[in-house]
């Protein structure tokens, strides 16, 4: 039995277009000051004691500390019932917080440019450009300058960036570092395979309360290499994307993807990922074949949903010593044949749900200290398909007794879990058998202090729904 020692910081605004919590530190973990950015854990840490940190992460991301937001608040928690569904005590979201701006746009005359192409162009590494509500017909260049260019009102629907089919309606790809931002607005009107929306290359870039909608048919939306991208408290939904390709797309880049929605509209996949993504409090959709792909790369989940066509997540890597990292907390997993499939990944899941009629979560190949627990498999012929090769597996559910191949499997609790509405609420119903059947270690009680439910509500990350 491993332990697991985790404080839960700060309010949930899932679903919300707010700001985001002021930490989801575990205890024992340090941060350099950004909400955002947790000190990486090591990439192989020892076998037993507490996992590293989920919320954020970076093999291979030796970007320096990004700058401290002050302006976000701590909210206290929910505490769910011994039910399983939490009280209603959510709470609202923090306020938009528009910076004080050093040059105004506005095309209908009142600010100090009509484009935001000259704004730009006045502009200095570090400025902070206003946009007036308007429709604004031109792409968006940062042309190598880190910039800070936000909508006035804090609104997405008052500020809106077409770029008329020509393009990509943003574009950092000059070496743009911390600080560049897109925010509170929405883009639309762009076309172009590589990124319809947004392309990033070789820089960083932060989207902020933004709506991508009316954009394509291009292979991606949102499209990243070499670079670093952050979607907060955004949209991406309403586009079109052609039949194999994705809203969002990395290679060697990297996706921080919080509060956010995201669904692929036509094309294969939400997000294709060859390096690193992060998903906090997210949730990715995408009627064709995976939510989430990440080919060659690792990804950490927490609190977040992907349903997918056929999978939910698909993580696949090499099979060397190199072993990439799936780090899945508190999230739900479904497809029509599989919830998960993992390849040749070292595994870490704590109180999640995988749903698929063929089998909820198939592994092959993973890294020997994996460990599974206090997770829920809902199958077909197997709720849980394994490769024959034993790893921890501990107090975990499972609809019926297929567990195929699985090995090392102990305090296992057998049954229907007895899901609200599965797979889109899979908070537990009175008398499911899930109630309280987790982990007995106080490390991973539920907020309420009670032991442990199996499943994505249960434990110490949980969060209201």
């Amino acid at each position: 039995m491993k332990s697991l020692l985790l404080l839960w910081v700060g309010c949930s605004a899932v679903g919300t277009l707010g700001t985001i919590p002021v930490s989801d530190t575990p205890t024992g973990l340090t941060t350099d000051g950004d909400t955002d950015q947790v000190t990486d854990p090591p990439i192989d840490p020892p076998v037993p004691t507490d996992p590293p940190d989920p919320t954020d992460s970076t093999t291979g991301d030796t970007d320096p500390p990004e700058p401290t937001d002050p302006t976000e608040p701590t909210d206290p928690p929910t505490v769910p019932t011994e039910t399983g569904e939490p009280e209603d005590t959510a709470c609202p979201p923090p306020p938009v917080v528009v910076p004080d701006v050093d040059r105004v746009v506005d095309c209908n005359g009142g600010g100090d440019f009509l484009t935001i192409g000259e704004a730009i162009a006045a502009s200095t590494s570090g400025d902070v450009i206003g946009l007036a509500p308007c429709t604004y017909n031109e792409r968006v260049d940062y042309i190598g300058k880190s910039l800070d260019i936000v909508g006035m009102t804090g609104l997405a629907a008052d500020v809106v960036i077409d770029g008329g089919g020509a393009g990509s309606v943003v574009t950092a790809a000059g070496g743009e570092s911390y600080g560049t931002r897109i925010a509170w607005v929405t883009l639309t009107g762009g076309d172009d395979d590589a990124g319809a929306a947004v392309w990033v290359t070789e820089a960083t870039l932060d989207m902020q309360g933004v709506v991508v909608t009316g954009n394509g048919p291009s292979a991606t939306m949102v499209g990243v290499i070499a670079g670093r991208l952050r979607l907060l408290d955004s949209v991406v939904d309403g586009n079109a994307v052609t039949a194999g390709g994705q809203a969002l797309e990395a290679t060697a880049g990297s996706f921080h993807v919080r509060n956010s929605l995201v669904d692929c509209d036509g094309g294969g996949q939400g997000i294709e990922q060859h390096n690193v993504t992060l998903l906090v409090d997210s949730t990715v959709t995408c009627a064709g074949t995976a939510a989430v792909l990440i080919d060659g790369g690792e990804i950490h989940a927490v609190r977040s949903e992907l349903h997918g066509g056929d999978v939910g997540l698909n993580a696949l890597d090499n099979a060397d010593e190199y072993n990439e990292r799936s780090y899945l907390r508190n999230s739900v997993f479904s497809g029509t044949e599989q919830g998960a499939l993992l390849q040749f990944m070292h595994a870490e899941i704590l109180n999640s749900t995988f749903i698929g009629e063929r089998n909820g979560l198939e592994y092959d190949g993973l890294r020997s200290d994996s460990w599974i627990a206090n997770s829920a498999f809902l199958g077909g012929p197997c709720d849980l398909l394994g490769d024959g090769d034993e790893y921890l597996l501990e107090f975990n559910g499972f609809d019926n007794e297929n567990d195929c191949d699985v090995v090392g499997a102990t305090y296992t609790v057998l049954g229907e879990p007895l899901f609200i509405a599965s797979p889109l609420d899979v908070q537990l119903e009175k008398g499911s058998p899930y109630i309280d059947a987790g982990d007995s270690d106080r490390d991973h009680d539920d907020r309420d202090g009670s032991q442990n439910d199996i499943g994505r509500w249960g434990g110490p990350l949980a969060r209201e729904p």
